[in-house]
């Protein structure tokens, strides 16, 4: 689960910091001007660890993560679709 919450964590934090920015630099632009390399946006993260969601969204999430311990979402049946079994 930690990896989940780990997956979680990081598209919030992409979201927020890509969407966020007040200079929207694409790659297309980067072509139109003479081919500069785009500039992305530094991301640093917090230890996955050390991360809680509050409020509401922290409620909705450890629902979620608890219903996931639950059958039939055992670890085999969630590989499945993979691994072919």
């Amino acid at each position: 689960m930690k990896i989940l919450r780990a997956f979680i964590f990081l598209f919030l934090v992409i979201s927020v910091k890509v969407y966020g920015q007040k200079d929207k630099t694409t790659v297309a632009s980067a072509f139109t001007q003479g081919g500069a390399s785009p500039r992305w946006p530094v991301i640093s993260l917090a230890d996955p660890d050390k991360v809680t969601f509050g409020g509401s969204l922290g409620q909705s999430f450890q629902r979620g993560i608890e219903r996931l311990n639950r059958a039939p979402y055992t670890l085999e049946w969630l590989l499945a679709d993979v691994s072919l079994k």
